[in-house]
């Protein structure tokens, strides 16, 4: 097997059969289980003196981790936005999103006709509900709204002025939005 390779970067350019004719200058001869197991490994680069192939790893810039950290936040938020955890303190974690509040908006409107007055908490759990708590929830789930977006532009806001990798790897994206009612929910 011949590989061709870039004269001044080393970089592979292709891989010929030994039958092959006019094979482009530079290259190398490997045997068959060298170039499978260069293949196998994503190798990229040629050591011309060792007759060997080998995979080059080039460290991301920091813009290059920048656009993957906005990318992995428009995950999590696109994530929280259909179900998120809200720590309802003096409650219980509840999910939040938007089928979430037009469930509970359902059942604060038809709460009389509940056969039971119960919620399914973020566990799965089922806990007693009155009409109060149902409201109380129901705020709970559109403040969590407002303040997942008021953490999405906190993180783009630290993103964007990382100035260094270390930075940006500790900007970690929240997994519970924590809503306090105060006297509302006690």
């Amino acid at each position: 097997m011949k590989v061709h390779y870039k004269p001044d970067t080393f970089e592979i350019w292709g891989y010929y059969p030994d039958d092959f004719k006019d094979v482009p200058s530079p290259n190398i001869t490997i045997t068959d289980e060298a170039w499978q197991e260069a293949v196998s490994s994503g190798a990229n680069k040629v050591d011309k003196k060792n007759k060997t192939l080998f995979c080059e790893t080039k460290e991301p810039s920091l813009d290059e981790l920048k656009e993957q950290k906005l990318a992995e936040l428009s995950r999590w938020q696109k994530d929280m936005t259909e179900r998120a955890k809200i720590n309802l303190k003096g409650f219980s974690e509840i999910d939040g999103g938007y089928k979430y509040l037009l469930n509970v908006i359902s059942m604060i409107e038809n709460y009389d006709e509940l056969p039971q007055k119960v919620f399914r908490t973020f566990d799965n759990s089922f806990k007693p509900v009155t009409l109060d708590e149902l409201k109380n929830i129901k705020i709970a789930i559109e403040r969590g709204g407002i303040e997942l977006f008021n953490l999405k532009w906190r993180y783009e806001t630290a993103i964007n002025a990382a100035t260094t990798k270390d930075e940006l790897t500790v900007i970690d994206f929240a997994d519970v939005i924590e809503i306090d009612l105060g006297e509302k929910n006690e």
